[in-house]
């Protein structure tokens, strides 16, 4: 008769487990755009050129965004513009961290500089699109 070993049964299954957690995916412990929520949308065109004879607006503004995932990512986000009929006007992608991974909890991000002014657009809408893990190294 064999005897049961309890040590040598848990060193087993630890093994396996590690086997097991070596082999799979690291994209199954990523963090998915859903994971990543827009709490605060503030932005608003400026006019930069108060005293001049001409009008230069540029977007103003920030936007707070929650990373509930356990471990930091990039987000990549869709700024869209619409008219006051609810038709999108204008829209811009962009990484408000740029390569940098947000860390859990909040963040608060300044609207997009690249984002041009429009005359139409009445209010703002923001979507997380993507998230990308970025390397720590750079």
């Amino acid at each position: 008769m064999v005897a049961f070993c309890l040590r040598c049964q848990m060193s087993k299954f630890i093994n396996y487990l590690a086997v097991i957690l070596y082999l799979v995916p690291s994209s199954v412990f990523s963090c998915e755009p859903s994971q990543i929520t827009v709490k605060k949308v503030d932005f608003s065109f400026v006019d930069r050129c108060d005293n001049l004879p001409r009008s230069c607006y540029q977007i103003s503004g920030v936007a707070v965004l929650n990373n509930s995932c356990s471990t930091p990512v990039g987000v990549q986000l869709k700024l869209t513009g619409y008219d006051k009929d609810g038709a999108p006007v204008a829209t811009e992608e962009y990484w408000p961290a740029s390569i940098r991974n947000l860390a859990p909890g909040d963040y608060v991000s300044s609207a997009p500089r690249q984002f041009h002014y429009d005359a139409r657009i009445a209010r703002f809408e923001l979507q997380v699109i993507d998230t990308k893990k970025w390397d720590e190294k750079h």
